[in-house]
């Protein structure tokens, strides 16, 4: 899944005068307000409440030991503001929670740093981006880690693992958006907040710097991305072993870095290497050996070794089917093997394993964007049988699903109705095709289709 563009409030005046100047020039209300053009979500499930915090404030007007002669706002006061939102939590109300948890913040933000009600609000916001994430909303869920981020300049005691954590997804889907410099800078800010609340031998660290020197391989800074595959592999040496599952979460990046360098033979044995790590502690039927295998099939692929890549690729698969909860697996892992055969030539072939990841999603009733990639694959495998009358109620399909969630256009559906413009075209649609074309022209388009994580073609 991949998210649009985060409002950039870092550039705006007002948050400038936030981050750089200490105590706030604006509300964080203010700021939030800002966004809100991008839009809120409601009624969507929510994560499961917390424990409250004792609530011993008062409702206004705070005591008198504050450093400010008057409150922030006013209006309902924070305990107030803090259980109506946790009501709207349980609800799944994530756009009211959202709101009244940042008016909550407005109350104690520039005055009691370390107040913990202050830290309850921050907690409270980070539930609500949880939630945005868990609901595939990507514009609310991008909207509250700007505000999170701010807060967390203001207040050093606001970041927290579960906010470093939060970081890490962030920059994972700006990675697939093909925006890896904003994905490094996320993924350093989230190394500070771990470094910061747990030092320098946190095994968390392996997984951030893994995940740094991927992005960094994508914007071709090779010895910025060494030197961050060295430091996860030392943190995992020293935790693990070097032949330990947390070692080998070192050697994906290592293994690509090898790659980016041409040393095709020294990426390859540092990917076997983690497999045979991974089947030695995990098993060989396991969820780690199953991702790992299925990084040995992009490699495979990348290099030309198709046959040894659809092997892989069908290992995935029955990996995946011996565990039997892993439904959404069971359907993505035929997708991709169906991606994988389009993109070799091979569209008749894919067409079975693009049908019967269908059938899982369907039976497990699979929306968004999983579905729309789904569709998508199958709608191309048809398409280039020539069948067209199949294939185009499908790539609409995939268009209808692959905007819900935010109810913004996603960044692979431009791509999917590209894909839908050819077969126009093919079908002697030239003014529908371009009439199409227009309408998306205005959606940036990734450098590769995150949802089928191989690359696409038109």
């Amino acid at each position: 899944m991949t998210f649009p563009a985060p409002p950039t409030l870092a550039s705006t005046r007002v948050s400038r005068s936030i981050v750089q100047g200490g105590r706030p020039g604006v509300s964080l209300i203010s700021l939030w307000v800002v966004c809100l053009g991008f839009g809120c979500a409601s009624a969507v499930p929510a994560p499961p409440p917390e424990q409250p915090v004792e609530e011993t404030a008062a409702s206004e007007p705070w005591p008198a030991s504050t450093t400010r002669d008057q409150p922030a706002t006013t209006g309902p006061g924070w305990s107030q503001l803090m259980k109506q939102g946790r009501r709207q939590l349980q609800d799944g109300d994530l756009g009211g929670a959202e709101e009244s948890f940042v008016r909550a913040y407005d109350h104690t933000a520039d005055y009691r740093p370390r107040d913990p009600r202050t830290l309850s609000t921050v907690r409270n916001l980070e539930r609500v981006a949880g939630g945005y994430r868990s609901a595939g909303d990507a514009v609310g869920f991008a909207r509250v880690m700007e505000l999170l981020f701010i807060v967390s300049e203001q207040n050093p005691e606001a970041r927290s693992i579960e906010l470093a954590n939060l970081t890490q997804e962030l920059a994972a889907s700006l990675s697939l958006q093909g925006r890896s410099e904003e994905a490094a800078a996320a993924l350093e800010r989230a190394a500070a907040m771990i470094l910061e609340s747990r030092g320098p031998e946190d095994a968390s660290l392996v997984g951030v710097y893994a995940q740094m020197a991927l992005a960094k391989i994508a914007v071709d800074d090779l010895d910025g991305a060494q030197a961050d595959v060295d430091r996860a592999a030392a943190i995992g040496a020293e935790i693990g072993g070097p032949e330990s599952p947390l070692f080998a979460r070192s050697l994906v990046p290592r293994a690509r870095l090898e790659l980016a360098r041409g040393q095709t033979e020294d990426a390859r044995d540092a990917l076997e290497a983690a497999v045979e790590i991974h089947e030695e502690h995990d098993g060989e039927l396991s969820p780690e050996t199953a991702r790992i295998v299925r990084e040995l099939a992009s490699f495979e692929q990348s290099v030309g070794e198709y046959a040894a890549a659809e092997q892989s690729f069908d290992r995935v698969i029955a990996i995946w089917d011996a565990l039997p909860r892993e439904s959404f697996q069971r359907a993505m892992s035929r997708n991709e093997l169906a991606w994988f055969l389009i993109e070799t030539g091979q569209a008749k072939q894919a067409e079975a394993p693009a049908r019967a990841a269908l059938g899982i999603a369907e039976e497990r009733g699979f929306g968004g964007q999983p579905l729309s990639a789904i569709c998508d694959t199958l709608a191309t495998s048809l398409r280039d049988q020539a069948k067209y009358a199949e294939a185009e109620p499908l790539y609409l399909q995939a268009i209808d699903e692959g905007t819900k969630g935010s109810g913004l256009p996603g960044w692979d559906v431009a791509e999917i109705a590209e894909r839908y413009a050819v077969l126009l075209e093919q079908t002697g649609r030239n003014d529908a095709a371009a009439d199409l074309r227009a309408r998306w022209a205005a959606q940036p388009k990734p450098t590769a289709n995150a949802a089928n994580a191989t690359g696409s073609q038109p």
